[in-house]
Protein backbone atom coordinates (compact mmCIF):
# COMPACT_ATOMS: atom_id res chain seq x y z
CA UNK A 1 0.00 0.00 0.00
CA UNK A 2 1.50 3.36 -1.06
CA UNK A 3 1.48 6.46 1.09
CA UNK A 4 -1.44 8.02 -0.79
CA UNK A 5 -3.70 5.00 -0.24
CA UNK A 6 -2.62 4.75 3.40
CA UNK A 7 -3.43 8.42 3.93
CA UNK A 8 -6.86 8.03 2.35
CA UNK A 9 -7.59 5.02 4.57
CA UNK A 10 -6.60 6.88 7.74
CA UNK A 11 -8.73 9.86 6.72
CA UNK A 12 -11.73 7.61 6.00
CA UNK A 13 -11.42 5.88 9.36
CA UNK A 14 -11.17 9.23 11.13
CA UNK A 15 -14.28 10.48 9.32
CA UNK A 16 -16.24 7.37 10.33
CA UNK A 17 -15.11 7.70 13.94
CA UNK A 18 -16.06 11.39 14.01
CA UNK A 19 -19.48 10.69 12.50
CA UNK A 20 -20.13 7.92 15.04
CA UNK A 21 -19.05 10.07 17.97
CA UNK A 22 -21.09 13.09 16.93
CA UNK A 23 -24.11 10.90 16.26
CA UNK A 24 -23.83 9.61 19.82
CA UNK A 25 -23.60 13.18 21.07
CA UNK A 26 -26.68 14.16 19.11
CA UNK A 27 -28.61 11.26 20.60
CA UNK A 28 -27.43 12.15 24.11
CA UNK A 29 -28.48 15.76 23.70
CA UNK A 30 -31.83 14.72 22.25
CA UNK A 31 -32.63 12.55 25.28
CA UNK A 32 -30.83 14.50 27.99
CA UNK A 33 -34.10 15.85 29.45
CA UNK A 34 -36.56 14.03 31.69
CA UNK A 35 -37.58 10.83 29.93
CA UNK A 36 -41.07 10.49 31.40
CA UNK A 37 -41.92 14.05 32.40
CA UNK A 38 -42.34 15.88 35.70
CA UNK A 39 -46.07 15.10 36.02
CA UNK A 40 -45.66 11.33 35.86
CA UNK A 41 -46.35 10.65 39.55
CA UNK A 42 -49.39 12.93 39.64
CA UNK A 43 -50.91 11.45 36.46
CA UNK A 44 -50.37 7.79 37.32
CA UNK A 45 -53.34 6.02 38.88
CA UNK A 46 -52.32 2.43 38.13
CA UNK A 47 -49.15 0.52 37.45
CA UNK A 48 -48.49 -3.09 36.58
CA UNK A 49 -45.24 -5.00 36.85
CA UNK A 50 -45.07 -8.25 34.88
CA UNK A 51 -42.34 -10.84 34.65
CA UNK A 52 -41.59 -14.38 35.69
CA UNK A 53 -40.42 -16.20 38.79
CA UNK A 54 -38.71 -19.26 37.39
CA UNK A 55 -41.10 -20.40 34.66
CA UNK A 56 -44.18 -18.98 36.41
CA UNK A 57 -45.52 -15.71 34.95
CA UNK A 58 -46.27 -13.17 37.67
CA UNK A 59 -47.97 -9.76 37.57
CA UNK A 60 -48.33 -7.23 40.37
CA UNK A 61 -50.99 -4.53 39.90
CA UNK A 62 -51.17 -1.43 42.11
CA UNK A 63 -53.96 1.16 41.88
CA UNK A 64 -54.98 4.37 43.59
CA UNK A 65 -58.02 4.05 45.79
CA UNK A 66 -60.78 6.62 46.24
CA UNK A 67 -59.05 8.16 49.27
CA UNK A 68 -55.82 8.93 47.42
CA UNK A 69 -53.91 5.94 48.78
CA UNK A 70 -52.76 2.83 46.93
CA UNK A 71 -54.14 -0.71 47.01
CA UNK A 72 -53.24 -4.13 45.61
CA UNK A 73 -56.53 -5.11 43.91
CA UNK A 74 -55.18 -8.54 43.06
CA UNK A 75 -54.77 -9.19 46.80
CA UNK A 76 -58.42 -8.40 47.62
CA UNK A 77 -57.79 -4.72 48.12
CA UNK A 78 -54.92 -4.93 50.60
CA UNK A 79 -53.41 -1.48 51.20
CA UNK A 80 -50.14 -0.81 49.39
CA UNK A 81 -47.28 1.07 50.99
CA UNK A 82 -47.88 4.45 49.39
CA UNK A 83 -44.44 5.80 50.28
CA UNK A 84 -42.75 3.02 48.28
CA UNK A 85 -44.99 3.50 45.23
CA UNK A 86 -44.56 7.28 45.32
CA UNK A 87 -40.79 6.96 45.65
CA UNK A 88 -40.63 4.69 42.58
CA UNK A 89 -42.72 7.11 40.50
CA UNK A 90 -40.73 10.15 41.58
CA UNK A 91 -37.50 8.34 40.77
CA UNK A 92 -38.80 7.75 37.25
CA UNK A 93 -39.48 11.48 36.89
CA UNK A 94 -35.78 12.11 37.47
CA UNK A 95 -34.53 9.64 34.85
CA UNK A 96 -32.59 11.65 32.28
CA UNK A 97 -29.45 11.61 30.18
CA UNK A 98 -29.83 8.07 28.88
CA UNK A 99 -26.77 6.53 27.31
CA UNK A 100 -27.76 5.81 23.75
CA UNK A 101 -30.38 4.81 21.23
CA UNK A 102 -30.44 1.23 20.10
CA UNK A 103 -32.59 -1.36 18.40
CA UNK A 104 -33.90 -4.74 19.47
CA UNK A 105 -30.81 -6.44 18.08
CA UNK A 106 -28.76 -4.86 20.85
CA UNK A 107 -31.20 -5.77 23.64
CA UNK A 108 -29.74 -9.24 24.30
CA UNK A 109 -26.46 -7.69 25.27
CA UNK A 110 -28.12 -5.99 28.25
CA UNK A 111 -30.27 -8.96 29.29
CA UNK A 112 -33.58 -7.83 27.80
CA UNK A 113 -35.83 -10.72 26.88
CA UNK A 114 -34.28 -12.89 29.58
CA UNK A 115 -35.75 -14.23 32.84
CA UNK A 116 -34.74 -11.12 34.83
CA UNK A 117 -36.75 -8.76 32.63
CA UNK A 118 -39.72 -6.83 34.01
CA UNK A 119 -42.32 -4.99 31.96
CA UNK A 120 -43.73 -1.93 33.71
CA UNK A 121 -46.75 0.03 32.49
CA UNK A 122 -48.16 3.19 34.07
CA UNK A 123 -51.72 4.27 33.27
CA UNK A 124 -53.71 7.46 33.79
CA UNK A 125 -57.29 7.95 35.03
CA UNK A 126 -58.66 7.08 31.61
CA UNK A 127 -56.83 3.78 31.51
CA UNK A 128 -54.42 5.09 28.86
CA UNK A 129 -50.80 3.98 29.14
CA UNK A 130 -48.63 7.04 29.77
CA UNK A 131 -45.37 5.10 30.05
CA UNK A 132 -44.31 1.54 29.27
CA UNK A 133 -40.84 0.12 29.51
CA UNK A 134 -38.87 -3.04 29.97
CA UNK A 135 -36.38 -3.19 32.80
CA UNK A 136 -33.48 -5.44 33.81
CA UNK A 137 -31.02 -5.13 36.70
CA UNK A 138 -27.77 -3.26 36.13
CA UNK A 139 -25.80 -5.24 38.67
CA UNK A 140 -22.67 -3.15 38.29
CA UNK A 141 -24.49 -0.03 39.51
CA UNK A 142 -27.24 -1.50 41.70
CA UNK A 143 -29.76 0.22 39.44
CA UNK A 144 -31.34 -0.98 36.22
CA UNK A 145 -31.48 -0.59 32.46
CA UNK A 146 -34.65 0.71 30.86
CA UNK A 147 -35.87 -0.03 27.35
CA UNK A 148 -38.72 2.37 26.59
CA UNK A 149 -41.31 0.91 24.24
CA UNK A 150 -41.74 2.82 21.03
CA UNK A 151 -38.45 4.68 21.45
CA UNK A 152 -35.81 1.99 21.82
CA UNK A 153 -34.07 4.06 24.47
CA UNK A 154 -32.03 2.34 27.11
CA UNK A 155 -29.65 3.48 29.79
CA UNK A 156 -28.42 2.81 33.29
CA UNK A 157 -30.57 4.37 36.01
CA UNK A 158 -30.40 4.49 39.79
CA UNK A 159 -33.81 2.80 40.05
CA UNK A 160 -33.76 -0.76 41.31
CA UNK A 161 -35.74 -3.30 39.32
CA UNK A 162 -39.44 -3.23 40.21
CA UNK A 163 -40.27 -6.17 42.47
CA UNK A 164 -42.61 -9.01 41.49
CA UNK A 165 -43.24 -9.74 45.18
CA UNK A 166 -46.49 -8.06 46.19
CA UNK A 167 -45.44 -8.09 49.85
CA UNK A 168 -42.70 -5.59 48.93
CA UNK A 169 -45.44 -3.01 48.27
CA UNK A 170 -47.75 -4.15 51.06
CA UNK A 171 -48.52 -1.71 53.84
CA UNK A 172 -47.96 -3.98 56.83
CA UNK A 173 -49.64 -1.75 59.43
CA UNK A 174 -52.97 -3.11 60.63
CA UNK A 175 -53.87 -0.36 63.07
CA UNK A 176 -53.50 3.29 62.04
CA UNK A 177 -53.52 5.04 65.40
CA UNK A 178 -50.83 6.81 67.41
CA UNK A 179 -50.72 5.27 70.92
CA UNK A 180 -50.66 8.71 72.53
CA UNK A 181 -54.02 9.61 70.95
CA UNK A 182 -55.93 6.63 72.37
CA UNK A 183 -58.58 7.44 74.99
CA UNK A 184 -60.15 3.98 75.34
CA UNK A 185 -59.38 0.35 74.63
CA UNK A 186 -61.87 -2.52 74.78
CA UNK A 187 -60.78 -6.15 74.51
CA UNK A 188 -63.18 -9.06 74.03
CA UNK A 189 -62.37 -12.76 74.28
CA UNK A 190 -64.86 -15.08 72.53
CA UNK A 191 -67.36 -12.22 72.40
CA UNK A 192 -67.14 -11.33 76.10
CA UNK A 193 -65.51 -8.18 77.39
CA UNK A 194 -62.34 -8.88 79.37
CA UNK A 195 -60.79 -5.41 79.49
CA UNK A 196 -62.16 -1.87 79.16
CA UNK A 197 -59.52 0.79 79.68
CA UNK A 198 -60.54 4.46 79.73
CA UNK A 199 -58.26 7.48 79.99
CA UNK A 200 -59.51 10.23 82.29
CA UNK A 201 -59.15 13.99 81.85
CA UNK A 202 -55.97 14.01 83.90
CA UNK A 203 -54.42 11.33 81.68
CA UNK A 204 -54.77 8.48 84.19
CA UNK A 205 -56.10 5.13 82.97
CA UNK A 206 -58.79 3.10 84.73
CA UNK A 207 -60.31 -0.30 84.04
CA UNK A 208 -64.11 -0.39 83.68
CA UNK A 209 -64.38 -3.98 82.48
CA UNK A 210 -66.70 -5.16 85.26
CA UNK A 211 -67.96 -4.68 88.80
CA UNK A 212 -64.80 -6.15 90.30
CA UNK A 213 -62.55 -3.80 88.36
CA UNK A 214 -64.79 -0.77 87.96
CA UNK A 215 -62.69 2.35 88.18
CA UNK A 216 -59.54 0.48 89.14
CA UNK A 217 -56.48 2.60 88.25
CA UNK A 218 -53.96 1.07 85.88
CA UNK A 219 -50.29 2.04 85.52
CA UNK A 220 -49.86 4.35 82.56
CA UNK A 221 -46.69 2.61 81.43
CA UNK A 222 -48.49 -0.75 81.31
CA UNK A 223 -51.34 0.66 79.22
CA UNK A 224 -48.97 2.49 76.88
CA UNK A 225 -46.94 -0.69 76.35
CA UNK A 226 -50.09 -2.61 75.33
CA UNK A 227 -51.24 0.18 73.00
CA UNK A 228 -47.80 0.36 71.40
CA UNK A 229 -47.76 -3.39 70.72
CA UNK A 230 -51.21 -3.13 69.12
CA UNK A 231 -50.31 -0.06 67.04
CA UNK A 232 -47.21 -1.81 65.67
CA UNK A 233 -48.88 -5.14 65.00
CA UNK A 234 -47.86 -6.08 61.45
CA UNK A 235 -49.45 -8.26 58.78
CA UNK A 236 -47.72 -10.66 56.41
CA UNK A 237 -50.20 -10.61 53.56
CA UNK A 238 -53.42 -12.30 52.56
CA UNK A 239 -54.09 -15.51 54.49
CA UNK A 240 -57.60 -16.50 53.40
CA UNK A 241 -60.88 -15.24 52.03
CA UNK A 242 -63.94 -16.32 53.96
CA UNK A 243 -64.32 -19.54 55.88
CA UNK A 244 -63.41 -18.25 59.35
CA UNK A 245 -65.88 -18.27 62.18
CA UNK A 246 -66.31 -15.84 65.07
CA UNK A 247 -63.08 -14.14 66.18
CA UNK A 248 -61.22 -15.32 69.28
CA UNK A 249 -60.14 -11.77 70.14
CA UNK A 250 -61.59 -8.36 69.32
CA UNK A 251 -59.79 -5.06 69.98
CA UNK A 252 -61.45 -1.64 69.71
CA UNK A 253 -59.45 1.56 70.14
CA UNK A 254 -61.10 4.98 70.48
CA UNK A 255 -59.05 8.09 69.68
CA UNK A 256 -59.15 11.64 71.02
CA UNK A 257 -61.20 12.83 68.03
CA UNK A 258 -63.88 10.20 68.58
CA UNK A 259 -62.74 7.97 65.73
CA UNK A 260 -62.51 4.25 66.43
CA UNK A 261 -60.51 1.36 64.99
CA UNK A 262 -61.25 -2.32 65.42
CA UNK A 263 -59.39 -5.56 64.86
CA UNK A 264 -60.63 -9.16 64.97
CA UNK A 265 -58.10 -11.93 65.52
CA UNK A 266 -58.77 -15.64 64.96
CA UNK A 267 -56.51 -18.53 65.91
CA UNK A 268 -55.52 -20.94 63.17
CA UNK A 269 -54.05 -24.25 64.28
CA UNK A 270 -51.99 -24.36 67.45
CA UNK A 271 -49.88 -21.23 66.96
CA UNK A 272 -51.12 -19.32 63.91
CA UNK A 273 -53.27 -16.17 63.84
CA UNK A 274 -55.23 -14.31 61.21
CA UNK A 275 -56.76 -10.85 61.52
CA UNK A 276 -59.14 -8.45 59.83
CA UNK A 277 -59.98 -4.83 60.47
CA UNK A 278 -63.64 -4.50 61.43
CA UNK A 279 -64.31 -1.89 58.73
CA UNK A 280 -63.14 -4.15 55.89
CA UNK A 281 -66.20 -4.93 53.82
CA UNK A 282 -64.80 -8.09 52.24
CA UNK A 283 -64.49 -11.26 54.27
CA UNK A 284 -60.74 -11.68 53.92
CA UNK A 285 -58.04 -12.02 56.52
CA UNK A 286 -54.33 -11.40 56.75
CA UNK A 287 -51.69 -13.44 58.50
CA UNK A 288 -50.16 -12.20 61.75
CA UNK A 289 -46.58 -13.04 62.76
CA UNK A 290 -47.11 -15.34 65.77
CA UNK A 291 -44.37 -13.68 67.82
CA UNK A 292 -45.89 -10.22 67.35
CA UNK A 293 -49.34 -11.27 68.53
CA UNK A 294 -47.83 -13.30 71.36
CA UNK A 295 -46.32 -10.05 72.64
CA UNK A 296 -49.85 -8.58 72.76
CA UNK A 297 -51.12 -11.57 74.73
CA UNK A 298 -48.24 -11.23 77.17
CA UNK A 299 -49.16 -7.56 77.72
CA UNK A 300 -52.78 -8.58 78.39
CA UNK A 301 -51.65 -10.98 81.08
CA UNK A 302 -50.38 -7.94 82.98
CA UNK A 303 -54.02 -6.88 83.33
CA UNK A 304 -55.10 -10.32 84.54
CA UNK A 305 -56.45 -11.39 81.14
CA UNK A 306 -55.69 -15.07 80.49
CA UNK A 307 -54.92 -16.37 77.01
Amino acid sequence: MNRLNLGLLVALLALIAFDYATAGERVTREDSGALFGAELAARTVALSIAGAVGELPVEVVIERDGAGGWILPGESGLPALGAVVQMQLENLERVRGLDRLGDDAEADRFGFGGPAERRVELSDAGGVAIAAFRQVPARETGGSYLWVEGRGVYGATAIGTYSLDSTYYLDTALFRFEPGRATALEVQRDGEQVLALVRGDAGAWVDNSGPAALGEAQPTTRVEALLTNLARLPQRGLAEIGGAGAPDWTFRVTLDDGAAEGLEVTQVGSAGWTARRTEWTEDWRVELPPAAFRDVLVRLEGFGVRR
